[in-house]
């Protein structure tokens, strides 16, 4: 379902992630539509510790925009501490 919401985020671009991320928080602030996966992927924070959500099982399909550049992506469902996205730096 395309919502066609619009939301200021606070992002953080991390040269060693792994994945696109947003805040568990965030998606249920503004009940953004989750997909959930059909198996569970354990996940662990940056410090090797097990994250406080301990897996993945959702993600949620968006578009993101940055000035002119648009791309849609799909960004996996995770505990985060301050940042409402964390996006990986290729």
């Amino acid at each position: 379902m395309n919502t066609s919401k619009t939301f200021l985020v606070y992002v953080l671009v991390n040269f060693g992630a792994t994945s696109v991320f947003i805040n568990k928080a965030f998606v249920d602030k503004h009940c953004l539509n989750i997909c959930k996966l059909f198996f569970l992927v354990l996940v662990y924070n940056m410090d090797r510790t097990l994250n406080e959500i301990g897996q993945i099982s959702k993600m949620v399909n968006i578009v993101l925009q940055y000035k002119t550049h648009v791309e849609k992506t799909l960004l996996v469902v995770q505990s985060l501490s301050k940042q409402d996205l964390i996006l990986e730096f290729i």
